[in-house]
């Protein structure tokens, strides 16, 4: 569960409890025979660096880096926080000015329920700068 603990459902009259980290009972449930219980899949990012060139557009498509098995790619939301990162649905583009050799910025994935965060490492090639 996405605070770490683990819910366990089963037999035939349907008891249900979750125990925390410690293998301690949060909370026990045991209705009559009947009970339903779903499964949500938080959405996967895997963790990305990118390289980019000096004052070119980089444009990065989330679906190479991006998944969740219960949601479509149309309905995960994609946030940054970086002042040369865009959002367009589910590409990023970016544009690097002359000075910005670098840029670190947080990328999050979320399908409404969970969100998943990666610190995203960009490179960026200078191009006719002047030697230092």
């Amino acid at each position: 569960m996405p605070n770490g603990h683990t819910l366990v459902c089963g037999g035939s009259r349907g008891y249900s409890f979750e125990i925390d980290e410690d293998e301690k009972v949060v909370w026990d449930y045991s209705p009559m025979t009947m009970f339903r219980a779903y499964r949500y899949y938080p959405p996967a990012l895997v963790e990305m660096e990118l390289n980019a060139t000096e004052d070119e557009l980089l444009w990065v498509n989330m679906t190479s880096f991006a998944s969740d098995l219960d949601t479509d790619f149309d309905h995960l939301v994609v946030r940054e926080n970086s002042p040369f990162v865009e959002v367009l649905g589910l590409h990023l583009l970016a544009m690097y000015p002359e000075g910005i050799t670098m840029d670190v910025f947080d990328l999050s994935v979320s399908d409404g329920i969970f969100e998943v965060k990666r610190r995203v490492l960009v490179n960026v090639t200078p191009v006719n700068d002047p030697l230092t």
